[in-house]
């Protein structure tokens, strides 16, 4: 491949010819002036050399003048390239020096490329000895090069005093320019102070009208007699503001609140009236919320020019209201269970007991006579039968004792069975059942409260895991001594379900958070556990 030597002091025209002979399948090899050139050169030495004439430290014309005396270098084609020297004075001395060919830039790529290709070509074809070689005596050739480069200079100082001309002229220019835009300045800043002081006192007025709008808690708008939103403090839920602003205060609520809003409307504008009504729509984080809205007319040197509706974000308080009432609903239940419960057991345990007595007659009269087939069979499953009901209303009077906050020993490992027969009915179709008892002693707590946390956990273990993978999930139960706090028994429920999101983890004992569909959780059921065991200690 042909190796060639671009000289130029600017790295743009370095760059683009080394990118135009690279994509040509040259090598490429640059120097920034001729000093570094003939370095390089004497290092290895290229095919082709190609150097501007206009440098610093070694200019073209003495790198020419120092290639054709170098033994090895003189016999390498040499191209000049240069945008300074383009009188026809410049090419002849640059021709008489040995240049094999003078290039004005800028050159289109393919004339520049072929004027290359054929100075290598005649390089490669000619004898060393028919090589360019400098043509004149040494005296002559600086003779013309100190002309050369004298008349570049006074051409250059020509330019450089007609330069400057015109930047003296310019410089006035701007100065009377400057003058003048002070002196306007001056006068736009005595307009303005004037304008300042009269509006001063109005701004501090408007800035602490528009605190306030903006810091009220709730979503204030003003309505134009058409009902145009004109102004709004806060965006709505789910709507960017400025959307909104504009647009009529009915097409921008929700459709099924629009007609109760329009009667609303009517009844502020006509009579004056102020007017409240409760409306739903979109709430914060997207969910739906309840909204408390009053709506005044303005009133404007006597008449009406408008409305103000704040609307207030209740949605919290409902549901306060509404756990409240589910509350008050499940004590009522609770204490319902305990009497159904307590009437049970008496008649129950006389069922239990006349059906034991009743097998064990019938087991010593098969001893002595036939008896028929499955009767005794048939005694003890009632029997058994008994003994579950037993159970369940046991357990039933386990976890409605709400008021009894007595602590005592509690065998927690049977806490956890009568939890787990509780709630058999939602583990069974999620996963296996894992019990590891750890056979921890008693442990100081209340039974019931502790039946209580241990049957939500269980439940939403149960709830994380969907129906249909039975054999593929698992819910386990641990019990155990704490090994970092001796004295104390750890319980834990776990599955492999769903897990829950690092974003709701961080306010996992928060009230009403959940995560359920409608209808399924209420968001109080960990907030109550950590209660409860925080008030065990």
């Amino acid at each position: 491949m042909t190796r060639v030597l671009i000289v130029d002091d600017h790295e743009d025209n370095l760059y683009y010819l080394s990118a135009l002979l690279s994509n040509h399948d040259y090598v490429v090899e640059s120097a920034r002036n001729g000093a570094e050139a003939l370095q390089k050169a004497r290092q290895v030495a290229p095919d082709v050399i190609v150097s501007d004439l206009l440098m610093p430290v070694m200019d073209g014309y003495t790198l020419l003048r120092h290639w054709k005396a170098d033994g090895r270098l003189k016999q390498i084609p040499f191209i000049v390239y240069t945008a300074t020297y383009t009188d026809a004075e410049d090419e002849q001395l640059a021709l008489r020096l040995g240049a094999d060919a003078f290039i004005l830039k800028p050159a289109e790529p393919p004339v520049f490329l072929e004027r290359m290709r054929q100075v290598i070509s005649a390089a490669t074809a000619a004898a060393p000895k028919s090589l360019k070689q400098p043509d004149g005596d040494e005296r002559q050739l600086l003779k013309e090069y100190s002309e050369t480069l004298i008349r570049k200079l006074e051409k250059k100082s020509l330019q450089l005093e007609e330069t400057n001309r015109a930047l003296q002229v310019d410089i006035e220019a701007r100065r009377q320019v400057e003058i003048t835009l002070l002196e306007r300045e001056a006068e736009l800043k005595r307009a303005l102070a004037a304008r300042d002081e009269a509006e001063r006192e109005a701004s501090e007025r408007a800035a602490v009208l528009n605190a306030l709008f903006e810091s009220v808690p709730d979503t204030v708008t003003y309505l134009d007699m058409e009902g145009t939103i004109k102004l709004l403090n806060r965006a709505v839920p789910g709507v960017d503001r400025e959307v909104v602003l504009g647009k009529s205060w009915l097409s921008a609520s929700p459709p099924d609140q629009r007609d109760n809003m329009q009667r609303v409307w009517e009844a502020v504008i006509s009579r004056g009236q102020p007017t409240s009504f409760e409306s739903r729509g979109p709430g914060a984080s997207d969910k739906p919320g309840i909204f408390w809205n009053s709506v005044a007319p303005v009133i404007r040197d006597g008449k009406i020019s408008g409305a103000v509706v704040v609307s207030r974000d209740i949605t919290e308080r409902k549901q306060t209201e509404a756990q409240l009432i589910v509350a008050d609903r499940m004590a009522s239940v609770g204490t319902l269970a305990a009497g159904v419960a307590h009437e049970i057991n008496n008649p129950l345990a006389s069922v239990v007991l006349n059906l034991s007595l009743a097998t064990e007659g019938l087991a010593l009269l098969a001893r002595h006579q036939p008896i028929p087939e499955n009767l005794l069979d048939e005694l003890r499953d009632a029997r058994e039968g008994a003994e579950r009901v037993r159970i369940i209303v046991r357990d039933l009077k386990i976890f409605s004792r709400g008021e009894d906050a007595t602590l005592g020993a509690v065998n927690v490992e049977q806490v956890m069975d009568s939890t787990l027969r509780m709630a058999w009915n939602e583990l069974r179709h999620r996963g296996r059942l894992v019990k590891v008892y750890g056979n921890v002693p008693p442990a100081q707590a209340n039974e019931s409260r502790l039946g209580q946390v241990m049957l939500n956990l269980v439940v939403n273990a149960a709830q994380a895991i969907p129906v249909g993978n039975h054999d593929r999930n698992e819910i386990r139960i641990e019990t155990r001594i704490d090994d970092l706090r001796p004295g104390h028994v750890v319980i834990s429920v776990s599955d492999t379900g769903s897990g829950i999101p690092p974003e709701v983890q961080r306010r996992l004992f928060t009230p009403f958070l959940t995560t359920k569909p409608v209808g399924v959780g209420t968001g109080l059921g960990l907030s109550i556990c950590h209660r409860i065991v925080t008030g065990l200690g």
